[in-house]
């Protein structure tokens, strides 16, 4: 029995549970895959990892590893030949809205939320002339 003011040790580790472990961390159901944006002196590269056979139904808790592989499109790149930052910021954003459009029509969603806090933090043209031995493979 608990008192007033009390509460049993079973209750009272499940709410601790509940409170530091939640069930879902992610705002969306499942990530099927990432998007890597590269830069070098002419083109922004965007190349999408992702499933190739995505399973009928996701379980969260399965012991089957499912790995993230490259998947080749073509025209996933810009050409960035004497841009200012300004332009970086709207051309690579603009990209990514028409892409999360295409994203949307199958049913999945670009969530842009890291880029867009990021993107501000970013200079691209220091990027750009940058010389190649600065860049780490």
């Amino acid at each position: 029995m608990e008192e007033h003011g009390k509460m049993d040790e079973k209750h009272f580790s499940e709410l601790m549970y509940h409170s530091y472990y939640q069930k879902s961390l992610w705002e969306y159901n499942q990530i099927d895959g990432y998007l890597v944006i590269s830069i070098d002196r002419k083109e922004v590269v965007f190349e999408e990892f992702g499933l190739f056979n995505p399973p009928e139904r996701y379980f969260w808790d399965s012991k089957v590893r499912r790995f993230f592989e490259p998947k080749r499109k073509p025209g996933m790149h810009l050409y960035c030949n004497g841009w200012d930052n300004q332009i970086f910021r709207e051309r690579i954003s603009s990209f990514l809205t028409d892409y999360g459009k295409e994203l949307e029509k199958t049913g999945r969603y670009l969530d842009q939320e890291c880029f867009l806090n990021l993107m501000q933090a970013i200079d691209f043209t220091q990027i750009v002339k940058a010389p190649d031995d600065v860049f780490i493979s």
